[in-house]
């Protein structure tokens, strides 16, 4: 996994560059960026398979290990990416042990340029900068992408087992709190006079 981490952190970034055109919306530099990576990875000798859907919870899978791939303008001021359904994360990655790394791309589209390439596995991220949130049946997301930026030399210090005891934690309040809103709400409906 260090194999493909070290390629993936030395993209070359002025190739990238060279194929975005700066004038379009945020969605399509991270769509190019998407295909950029893909381009230079299948260009290796690692076993590249592309996503087979749009719910697929990577981009891609490099042998065997699967890749979301994460573009950010930093030139925007505030952003929570959504990373990946919390059901989804919980059975399809760790309840299997399977690695799932992100590549994110840090770019600002006023200065036109990469700023920076670099990856976290799902469970480097610090939950100092996660939350879920209401969509579909829990989302985890970065609460704010400048804080979690500016914050990189922080990985989490839990260990694996301990993240995952933090994303039990997290996802049981969650509900808790969902479940009580949703009391609220069908309180206001049953007792609403028409």
């Amino acid at each position: 996994m260090e194999k493909l981490r070290d390629i993936l952190e030395n993209i070359d970034i002025k190739s990238i560059e060279s194929n975005i055109n700066w004038e379009i919306d945020q969605r399509g530099i991270a769509s190019v960026i998407e295909q950029n990576v893909i381009d230079v990875l299948t260009k290796t000798s690692l076993n590249v398979e592309l996503s087979k859907s749009v719910k697929s919870m990577a981009d891609i899978t490099v042998n065997n290990i699967p890749i979301d791939i994460k573009s950010s303008d930093a030139s925007k001021k505030f952003k929570m990416p959504n990373l990946i359904s919390i059901d989804v994360l919980r059975k399809k990655v760790l309840d299997k042990n399977i690695s799932l790394i992100y590549l994110f791309v840090v770019y600002d589209s006023n200065q036109k340029k990469i700023l920076n390439i670099f990856t976290r596995g799902i469970t480097e991220l610090n939950w100092d900068y996660l939350h879920i949130q209401n969509l579909g049946k829990g989302q985890l997301q970065i609460k704010n992408f400048q804080d979690f930026y500016n914050s990189l030399d922080k990985k989490s210090k839990l260990t694996e087992n301990a993240w995952k005891d933090k994303l039990r934690n997290e996802s049981i309040n969650f509900y808790k709190k969902l479940e009580k809103k949703t009391e609220q709400r069908i309180a206001g409906w049953t007792t609403w006079e028409k």
